[in-house]
């Protein structure tokens, strides 16, 4: 896709809206008729991307993928196709080697990439092919018991991994997913009283609440998650009726990465990855990962680990590198509805070999409905040496963080790099549109003020109602707000914001979303 045109078109809209560098403290109103060219835009993109020709060498074997193939082909043709994602993991790949999945087919799994080399792609007409980590669809009467002694909680026929999400109907709607305390059992804590046993009776209290009760493995009191061996029940509250019944479409975001890339320079392309209850795309440590023209949805909200209390904490984000990355492209895919970050490069801990984030690239990405866009952050607090160097976040379009599936109150944000150290060296954030979110537009915390990423020709477009635009600044990092009585400090951070051809907009009209959820308790 050629980001040229998409350049044009925002850079017509900020002349024509009278833009203007040196009056920077200065918030233009966001007309319907802008917000309309947003729109646009976005959908334009949209189409782009869902349309883009599938890219792959062909310099070494190239095996085809279909649901109507067979394991015993050797997959070297489209008439031979393999069919099983087992199959797949088997294959006997080696460097300039392509994976092309069949367009319209959709698998349920996982793809451990383990050889250096390999293009991941698409063959054959219609939608990209869907890799889907939701082990089974829910849908079915059969598949659904009610529990005794209640009448509208039921129980999924087969025990399962962690579950981070359901999806019911396309999207028309999402469940909410219960997640207690664990201190000798599950336990609901209220403020102000003792902590009582957790009942799937009593205390799925909404409709499609869902809980998943994964304590048969215990380690140190707590429950061990990262394992496939650790299944269990998943209750669902359903209040008009066996779920399976009610809904033609439900599926369960699962437990584990749907692809693993464990080797260096792989290429995915043209890929759908859904149903994800961890990273749809995850790996650490990584040289040479491009991912592009990729369709990345509806994931995250797993379990993490549990605190040293029993507090859980929940995770999933779209694309992710955590510890050291190199080379990390990530350009011109469609990421929405994930819990936490749509894409993200990432690590925190304490000093041994050295992190470093060098030559990353995130652009031409449509990234929606996401508790924050894109997350990044570089922490070993007894290092000096760790450092984000060349890092380019270009022309990506982010709409709406914070009204998703998984949204929480007060957490959100189209860039999130937290209080952190940060050290940089070439970090820059150049024409992209941040629209509106639930907090925040951008969050990025630094040890020392010249690590802060370089803001060029960037579009901010917030809510006047939230008030809220940024923290941009040395650690603890400070609150920016698009009130009249900001101080004189916040209208300084502004200037930085906007002091290279950047533009704020403020507007009342909140996004039109596909729905909002709270993601449980």
């Amino acid at each position: 896709m050629n980001p040229k045109p998409f350049l044009l078109s925002l850079t017509g809209l900020l002349l024509a809206a009278g833009s203007n560098a040196q009056d920077a403290v200065t918030f233009k109103p966001a007309t319907p008729q802008f917000l309309e060219s947003l729109d646009k835009m976005a959908d334009q993109r949209r189409e782009a991307i869902r349309n883009a020709k599938s890219l792959y060498p062909t310099t070494g074997t190239v095996y085809h993928v279909a649901n109507d193939g067979s394991d015993g082909n050797d997959g070297r043709s489209p008439e031979k196709p393999i069919q099983s994602l087992a199959a797949v993991n088997k294959l006997p790949l080696k460097p300039g080697d392509a994976v092309l999945f069949k367009r319209g087919d959709l698998w349920r799994g996982a793809i451990a990439a383990t050889t250096a080399d390999v293009t991941y792609s698409a063959w054959g007409i219609g939608p990209k092919p869907i890799i889907s980590g939701s082990p089974e669809s829910g849908a079915g009467r059969s598949k659904w018991a009610l529990v005794p002694g209640t009448t509208n909680i039921y129980v999924f026929h087969r025990e399962l991994v962690d579950c981070g999400g359901i999806l019911f109907d396309f999207g028309a709607t999402a469940g909410i997913k219960v997640v207690p305390a664990y201190s000798d059992g599950f336990k609901v804590r209220v403020k102000d009283q003792p902590e009582r046993p957790f009942d799937v009776k009593t205390d799925l209290t909404q409709d499609l609440m869902f809980f998943c009760k994964v304590d048969k493995l215990l380690k140190d009191g707590k429950p061990v998650i990262h394992s496939n061996e650790a299944v269990g029940p998943l209750y669902l509250r359903c209040d008009k009726g066996n779920p399976g019944a009610v809904f033609e479409y439900l599926e369960f975001f699962s437990r584990g990465n749907t692809f693993s890339p464990r080797a260096p320079r792989m290429t995915v392309d043209n890929i759908h990855f859904t149903h994800c209850g961890t990273h749809s795309i995850g790996s650490g440590h990584l040289t040479g990962l491009t991912v592009r023209n990729c369709e990345v949805s509806w994931g995250g909200g797993c379990l993490q680990y549990y605190k040293p209390n029993g507090d859980p904490v929940r995770f999933g984000n779209g694309i992710e590198i955590y510890s050291g990355c190199k080379d990390f492209t990530v350009t011109s895919n469609y990421i929405y509805q994930i819990y936490d970050a749509g894409a993200t490069h990432q690590y925190k801990g304490s000093a041994g070999s050295p992190i470093v984030h060098e030559n990353v690239l995130f652009s031409d990405n449509l990234i929606e409905y996401c508790i924050y866009s894109i997350e990044y952050f570089l922490d070993q607090t007894n290092s000096e040496q760790q450092v984000m160097r060349n890092v380019k976040y270009v022309n990506n379009i982010l709409r709406f963080s914070g009204y998703g599936w998984g949204s929480f109150p007060g957490r959100a944000a189209h860039i999130k790099g937290w209080d952190h150290r940060n050290i940089s060296d070439g970090f820059v954030m150049e024409g992209n549109i941040f629209d509106r979110s639930r907090t925040m537009l951008v969050h990025c915390g630094v040890r020392e003020e010249q690590h802060l990423p370089k803001m060029s020709r960037n579009t901010y477009v917030q809510l006047t109602n939230r008030g809220y635009l940024a923290r941009f600044s040395p650690n603890p990092t400070k609150p920016v707000t698009i009130k009249p009585d900001r101080t004189q400090e916040e209208d300084d951070i502004i200037r930085q914001l906007v002091s290279d051809e950047g533009v704020i907009y403020t507007t009342d009209q909140e996004p039109e979303c596909p729905g909002y959820w709270p993601s449980g308790m």
